[in-house]
Parts: structure tokens; sequence; C-alpha cells
């Protein structure tokens, strides 16, 4: 009996399924897609006078992609339409959920009308109504609430009936028209609710639907206050041009009258990007002094990068204001010295070449343009060599320089060098380096003093010099299992061997002038930086690594040395490297239980006392708190001011709970009883809202860039044009990309 009721079933469902076949090949047809129909119900029968199919209890229907869900369903064979009623859930193929207590449908499921519905949309955000009326890409919803909030759940007493609080925003609207197809959620007499309670009206409104990912529109707004600019807004708008470029335009206002028109156009090519940015200031209301030549000031920043073959990739770097102080005096940027570069990259197996050309612009008070060099250009070459000579690697290297400048020295430079390294490990575990480097150089140069302060310069002159070099180093790890974890301790000596002085006084030292003594570069072969300074004489340096690692914590340390044959004036007195005898070195890092504790020092060789000391701990002690400390310390003898310099940075933060961060930050001059800077902030972040509000004091004066306190506010209504994250999808500027979409009126 059982089997008997199961076939007579079936063929009550075959005129049932023959319909939605052909509904479904029909719109194969149309979509170029086949889809198959299928239906589950606990109990299915057919209403043969009334040409109906009626499923009941956990009815499920599926054709492709379409999945409805409800309690119960009825067909009719001579409309084709489908009626559903009972918690409805209709699943599309884009991703988003429809729920409803009463729906119908065509039999495709594409078209239909639904009461007290509900919308989770791709992004998760949420739009309701209360009836909604669905053709395609087209829905018309009327009395319509959206939010990209979720839903908030509060504990209710035994007894009571859960009402969930609002959500930080939604829209509500007594009309709303979702088009797919051009990409927009149109409004009509909507309010903007902030915890239930309505703080903005407008009789139309607009933005992007989810799944737009960008749109032309508005971008979160940000407010500040200054005690030097007074109060500012900027307001940016961004244009989606096309998939591959945009250009957003963000005007800022001050209540003193100046106006700020900054904007940044971004592209991606068919082998890479770039971007530029540009802010101006076209009737300047300050006096600002004889630094600024008129009125107009302005500022301009860019970078890009494209890959012209499988090895060769080339990009630029501009940075260029029309006077020092008005990318700082405008938060534009914080930088002291701006630097545009032209460069082109060649790199593969074993080798490498690199052109670059640069210009630099000094934003300092004692900076002078006329001083400030062009190199046109920079050539770096590379090449390791795949066989092995005398068992060794071979490494040729060579260097091409012009440098020009209005005023000082120019320096034309080529240079080549060939270094022939090797490793052996004797059978005691000694671990032994050696290395032979010949180094060849030739110069032009112009304008060189002949001693300091003179006022005598040279002519053109031309300089050669041959700089070898041979050395050995001796390693001898020495491990061992302690306490579960394990130690190493690692002796290390080298010596090196290489003719006195190689630095004549005519060769302008332009490269190498950024020197600093530390545990980085202890047993460099070369310490300098560039290539005009060369580090000569016979010298030894030994020291000692360490390091200690277990499942709990992790210790690193290195200390040690160099000893020369003989003085060298090459490097300044402030170095420690002058003498025959190096400062002590050393450096240790310590991580344990999410905090990470970094110093570095630098003693004096003879009474040990510190000279430098700089040291850090940043991490996570807590799980809510986070810390970042930064001290720094010169004694005067190291000191360019002739007294001892120490710096302290401190930044923490706290996290609140429930998507709330605190946090602030100083920096003080503690050799000059001064701070620097000091700030402090709160901000929120969840799935649909963030907002940051922060309190910054600047000391630094120079010029027109004078002592600062300014309060800083943005807000951002994720799904309203503030995207899901505040970075562009392919680079630049934060926001610029519109996130989810922007926010049009």
């Amino acid at each position: 009996m059982k089997g008997m009721r199961r076939f007579f079933r079936l063929s009550a469902l075959l005129p049932f399924f023959l319909v939605l076949m052909s509904v479904g090949e029909g719109a194969a047809e149309e979509n170029d897609f086949l889809a198959p129909v299928a239906l589950r119900a606990d109990a299915v029968s057919y209403l043969r006078a009334e040409g109906r199919v009626l499923a009941e209890g956990n009815v499920a229907l599926r054709q492709g992609a379409w999945i409805l869900l409800a309690d119960n369903l009825s067909y009719d064979e001579a409309t084709g339409m489908i009626r559903a009623w009972g918690n409805i859930a209709v699943s599309t193929p884009s991703g988003e959920t429809i729920f409803a207590e009463e729906a119908a449908f065509t039999s495709a499921l594409r078209e239909g009308d639904a009461r007290e519905v509900s919308m989770r949309l791709a992004d998760d955000s949420r739009l309701a109504a209360r009836t909604a009326r669905l053709r395609g890409e087209r829905s018309l919803l009327e009395r319509a609430v959206y939010s990209a909030c979720r839903p908030c759940e509060e504990d209710t007493a035994a007894g009571e009936a859960a009402t969930p609080p609002p959500p930080i925003w939604r829209i509500k609207s007594y009309s709303v028209e979702r088009n797919e197809g051009d990409g927009h959620i149109f409004y009509e007499d909507a309010w903007l609710e902030f915890f239930g309670v309505p703080i903005f009206y407008s009789p139309f409104f607009m933005h992007a639907d989810p799944t737009v990912e960008r749109q032309s529109g508005f971008l979160p707004p940000r407010f500040f206050s200054s005690s030097r600019l007074g109060f500012g807004a900027e307001f940016p708008y961004f244009w989606n041009l096309a998939p591959h470029y945009d250009f957003t335009f963000a005007p800022r206002f001050y209540s003193d009258g100046e106006f700020l028109w900054q904007g940044g156009w971004r592209q991606r090519t068919a082998t890479g990007s770039y971007r530029m940015d540009a802010a101006a200031v076209l009737d300047n209301q300050d006096d600002v002094g004889a630094h600024v030549d008129d009125e107009f000031r302005a500022f301009l920043y860019g970078d890009g990068l494209f890959r012209a073959s499988e090895d060769w990739r080339w990009g630029f770097r501009a940075g260029v204001t029309s006077d020092d102080t008005f990318p700082r005096r405008f938060d534009l940027s914080q930088e002291t010295e701006l630097v545009s570069s032209l460069f082109a990259e060649k790199q593969d197996a074993g080798e490498l070449l690199r052109i670059h050309n640069y210009a630099f612009q000094g934003l300092l008070e004692d900076d002078r343009q006329t001083r400030s060099p062009v190199i046109l250009p920079l050539l770096e070459y590379k090449r390791e060599l795949q066989d092995r000579h005398f068992g060794g690697r071979l490494r040729w290297e060579g260097n091409f320089l012009l440098l020009a400048r209005e005023e000082g020295a120019q320096s034309r430079r080529a240079s080549a060098s060939m270094t022939w390294e090797r490793e052996i490990i004797s059978r005691f575990g000694i671990v032994h380096d050696f290395q032979a480097q010949l180094r060849g150089d030739l110069y032009h140069v112009e304008n060189v003093p002949y001693m300091p302060e003179s006022g005598r310069n040279r002519g053109g002159t031309m300089i050669g010099r041959m700089l070898p070099t041979v050395g050995a180093q001796w390693r001898l790890p020495l491990t061992r299992m302690a306490n579960g974890g394990r130690i190493l301790v690692e002796p290390i000596a080298q010596l090196l061997l290489s003719p006195n002085g190689g630095n004549p006084s005519g060769i302008p030292n332009t490269d190498s002038a950024s020197f600093e003594f530390d545990d980085t570069n202890l047993f460099a072969v070369d310490k300098f930086t560039g290539l005009d300074l060369w580090e000569g004489g016979p010298r030894a340096r030994y020291g000692v690594r360490g390091a200690f690692v277990d499942a709990a914590w992790q210790a690193n340390l290195l200390f040690g040395q160099e000893y020369r044959l003989a003085t060298d004036d090459s490097f300044a007195q402030l170095t420690g490297l002058r003498d025959h005898a190096s400062d002590y070195v050393g450096s240790a890092r310590l991580h344990w239980r999410g905090l990470t504790l970094e110093q570095r020092v630098r003693l004096d060789q003879e009474n040990y006392h510190i000279r430098l000391h700089d040291m850090g701990v940043f991490g996570k002690p807590l799980e809510r708190v986070g810390i970042r400390l930064r001290y720094a310390y010169l004694s005067e003898d190291v000191s360019t001011t002739g007294q001892s310099e120490s710096e302290l940075q401190v930044r923490g933060s706290y996290e609140l709970g429930r998507g709330w961060n605190t946090y602030a930050y100083v920096r003080r001059d503690l050799s000059r009883h001064k701070l620097v800077y000091t700030g402090a902030g709160v901000s929120y972040a969840d799935e649909c809202f963030s907002a940051r509000l922060e309190i910054r004091n600047d000391f630094h004066r120079d010029r027109d860039v004078e002592p600062e306190s300014a309060v800083f506010l943005r807000v951002a209504l994720i799904g309203l044009g503030g995207g899901r994250g505040e970075e562009g999808d392919w680079g630049g500027e934060a926001g610029l990309s519109g996130g989810g979409g922007a926010l049009e009126r």
C-alpha cells in the first residue's frame, strides 16, 4: 500500500514538474543557462479540479541557483504562479536572502509580490519593507528600512518580551526603489536615524547598491578644529570615471576664510598603476613671511610602478611644493625633505641593474635649494657568477654617478669592484668565511674646497684610486638544550687587511654623510653607506652572539668591538671609530608573552660610559592593552650639539570592548624639558559604523608653522560611502575607492 501511495503521489507531481521544466528551458534560452527544478515537502497533493499542486511542511523548491523555503506552497497550472506562506526564505544567485510571511512568485522565482519582507543583501546589510514588488533586477518597496548594522540583542528579564533595540543607524523611507542593473538604491521621503532618533530628512536620497564595489559619490567627511587654522571641514567626492581610473575632489574649508583645494587621480594601466595628489591655496589669507613669494601656495605628490617585461620594471616618485612650510601648515605632509625620482630596474637570476634619477627639495629654514643636488643618473649593477671559482662565489659590481648642483661640489664617478667569497665548515664545527675584494674608482670633481673654510675651490680635477681588501671570519656556533629550551653561543672574530688611507681630500663626500656605528654594521666589510668614503687599514672585529629559545620566550643578543692598527680620520670623532679601539656596541631583543623589548647600546671603550642608548618596548602585554615605547639617548661627546640629548615616545591603547578603543601618545624632548607633541583619541568601529575623535597638540615651530592644538572628527556609515575599510582596493589614499558605494543626495 505504501508503494502504491508513493506511485500516485509522484504521478500527481508529473504535470507540475513538466510545467516548471518548460519554464526553466525557456529561461535557459534567454539567459544561456539550464535551470532544472526540484521540489521537496512533507506532503504533496494534486488538486485536479482546481488545477493546483499543494505542498505542505518544510517545503523546499530549487531552480538552478534559486532556492525557496516555506511552510506551505501552491502552484497554479493556469497562471504559472507560485504562492507561498509561512517562514518564506528565498536564496538568490547573488548570495542574497529574501524573507517574507506571504509571497506570490512566477515559476522562475525572479518576479513576485511579498508582504512583511526582509532582505539580507550581499554585504550582510538589511533592507526590510511592509510590502515589496520584485521585478527581476528592479525591486519596489513600501514603508522600508535600510541598515548595514546587524540586529542587536539584549538580555531581558524572565517573562518580558524581547524587543531588540534600534541599530546605530538606519534609513526609513516611504518608498524605496532598488535597481541592481544600474547599481542604485533610491529613497523617497527618507529619514536618517541614529539609535532610533531622526536627525536628517531628505525628500530624495540615493546610495550605491551593495553589489557595486565602486560608485561615484560623497565619501565620509572630516571635521577638525585647530588653533592655527580655526574650524575646518573636508568633503571628499569620488568620481568613478572608469574601472581603471578615478578622481577624488576633496575641498577643505576653514573658518578664517581660506580654502584648500585638493584632489587625487589614480589609474591602473596594462602594466602597473600610478597616482597623483595635488593641493593648493589660491588666495592665501596669512602673512607668512619672505619664504612665500606670492599668494599662490601648492603641493604635488605622486608615485607609480610599472612592469615593462618579466625582468624590467620602472616607476617614479614626485614631491614638490611652492614653499617650505605649506605641506606642514595644512597637515598634508610632515616631511622636511621632498625627494623626486625616476627609476628603472632589471632583476633576474644572479643579476641586478638599477637606474635612478633624483632631485631633492629641503624644507627646513636653513636649507638652500641652490645647494640641493640633482643626480642624473645613478647606475648600479650587480652580477653573481653562477660557476664557482676557487671553491667560492664571485660577484661583480659597477656604479656610475653624475651629481650636479648650482652651488657646491659636483661629482662624476665611475666605480667597479670584484668580490670573491667562500665558506668552509671544519670538522670541529668552526665556520670559516673568506673574502677578497678589489675596487677601483675614477672621479671627475669640481668646486671642491682645498681646505674647510679656505674659500678656495678646486677646478675640474680627475682623481683615481684602487682599493683592495682581503679578510677572514671565524664563527663557532655552540648549542645545547637547557630548561626545555635551546641555548646558542657563537663567538665571532674577523680580520680585514687593506691599505691605510684611500680617501683623498679632493673627493667630496656626497653619499656617506649619514653614518652611525652600531651592531648592524660591526662586521660589515665597509661600514660606510655609500662609495665616496672607504674604510681602509688593517682592522679586527670580535664579539659574541647569543640566543635562547623556548616555548614561552625568545632572546637574542650581540656584543662586540673593533680594533684598528692605525687611527682613521675618515671617521668623524662622534662615530667612536677614529681611535685604535672603537666603542663597544651591542644589541638585545627579548620576546615574552606578547611583549617585545629591543635595545641598542654604545659604550665608551675606556670607561664604559653609555654614549648611545636606544630602547623600545612594544606589543600587547594584556589582551586589551597595547603599548609602544621608544627611548633614545646621546651623550654630550657624541651629540652634534655638544650637549646630551634624550627623547621619549610613548603610545598606549586600550580596547574598551564592543568596538570601542581609546589611545594616547606623547613625545617629549627630555634634554630640553619640553614636549614635542601629545595626543589622545577614542574610536569606535563595527560592521556598519566607524568614528574617530582625536585631540592633538603639536609644539613645533617653523616660520608660519606655529604650535597647534587641534581636534579631529571622522564619521563613516559603512554601506553609505564608508566601505568595509578605509583602504582603496588597488592602492592610493584611504577611502578613494568608495568601498561599498558612495552617498549622493
